[in-house]
């Protein structure tokens, strides 16, 4: 095109690129944090996403912040902050429980299918989080966002009975069917050393892969460890008639277990987590900032999707004395627990590990059973060490 209106030139063509972008206030900090920005910059780069031409005389220049940035141009830059807006919006949205993480679908060679979720980055330190009894994977779903940020990729596989995974394993073969599931997912997502993230009862069951499957698996990390329960006394209020139908009164279990769901939705699922939470205690006093409702609900539905089968599984591995099968040891492994709880540390899983283990015990006072939930942050850091430390360097030790 040249400069008067019908000098002649070559054709040209106008690319037009239509970009859906949708910028809550509250993902201002978002923005600023991940590139670098002022709260000016940012809100000059909010008017020019959003089209506003009222302010858009007063907004900085948006080559300028496009460079601070690190973007190539204003374009790139504009492009970017949609996808990652998106993104943001995606993982806020599964932390709250609005919605389930992507999951799919691992067979092994028997034609027995796990139901598995994605969660955290695309890329990174594979993490497989072998989830407990009651809240499903809530716990871990809740970190989205900082599990993004940390470049962690999760994998969270349900146990047989739970969700979409196949039936429950007979009695006795709990364990097994857990190991199996785990090789299945090592073999067939192709992860190179994945850290075992367990929490509660799954503890138990990421401590027995982590034995069996030594050198496939990079360290353990076990999230406030269930001890064996041999007495019922030993069972918190929430499952406690539950414990009791399946030891005594085994017929009656999967009546039990719908009025036991059918009373924790009366509640609030939110009680599935609070009632763990000693009275006066730090870990109840974080809780009380959560908003745990939606999320613990949707959790809920998940594990009963197969009229609780799997908490029924897992029931009848508690009393057991699994320890005998925990003996061994593995590469490096972090505990974290609450210092009211002694029960674990006599009759855990400590006892059973062997000298040459490297084994650390790190105490959060007052956290507790809720540790996962009331203290992130000690969760992402445990996993960070045992990602980033060479088994050599690796401290022994509480």
């Amino acid at each position: 095109m040249g400069a008067d209106a019908g000098a002649a030139g070559p054709p040209v063509a106008i690319s037009v690129e239509l970009l859906e972008v949708d910028w809550p206030c509250n993902a201002d900090s978002f923005i600023a944090k991940t590139f670098g920005l002022s709260s000016a910059e940012v809100h000059s780069l909010r008017t020019l996403v959003l089209g506003s031409e009222q302010e858009r005389s007063q907004a900085q220049d948006p080559v300028r912040i496009a460079a601070k940035a690190g973007a190539p141009g204003a374009a790139e830059l504009v492009r970017l902050i949609g996808f990652l807006l998106q993104e943001h919006a995606r993982d806020m949205a599964i932390s709250r429980g609005v919605c389930l993480p992507e999951s799919v679908e691992i067979r092994d060679s028997q034609g027995r299918v796990t139901q598995c979720f994605r969660l955290g980055a695309e890329t990174g330190q594979p993490v497989i989080f072998v989830h407990g009894m009651l809240d499903g994977i809530a716990g871990v779903q809740q970190l989205q966002p900082l599990l993004r940020a940390g470049g962690f990729r999760v994998y969270a596989p349900l146990r047989g009975g739970y969700g979409g995974s196949h039936p429950a394993p007979e009695k006795h073969q709990q364990l097994d069917a857990f190991v199996a599931q785990i090789e299945t997912l090592i073999d067939q997502e192709n992860l190179r050393r994945p850290l075992l993230l367990g929490h509660r009862s799954g503890v138990i069951f990421a401590r027995a892969a982590a034995l069996r499957l030594r050198g496939r698996v990079g360290g353990l990390l076990g999230v406030a460890p269930a001890p064996p329960l041999a007495q019922a006394r030993d069972y918190r209020r929430n499952h406690r008639s539950l414990a009791l139908c399946a030891q005594f009164l085994p017929p009656l279990i999967p009546l039990v277990l719908k009025g036991w769901s059918k009373s924790i939705q009366r509640q609030g699922a939110a009680v599935l987590v609070r009632n763990q939470a000693r009275s006066g205690s730090k870990g109840l006093e974080r809780l009380r900032g959560k908003k745990l409702e939606d999320l613990l609900s949707l959790s809920l539905s998940m594990i009963m999707q197969q009229d609780g089968a799997g908490i029924l599984a897992d029931l009848k591995l508690q009393p057991e004395d699994w320890r005998e099968q925990m003996i061994g040891h593995a590469d490096q492994a972090v505990y974290l627990c609450g210092a009211e709880d002694a029960l674990v540390r006599q009759n855990g899983l400590y006892p059973q590990v062997l000298g040459a283990e490297k084994v650390q015990l790190r105490v959060c006072s007052g956290a507790g059973d809720v540790l996962l939930y009331a203290c992130p942050e000690l969760v992402l850091s445990a996993l960070d060490d045992l990602s980033s430390l060479p088994p050599s360097q690796f401290r022994q030790g509480g």
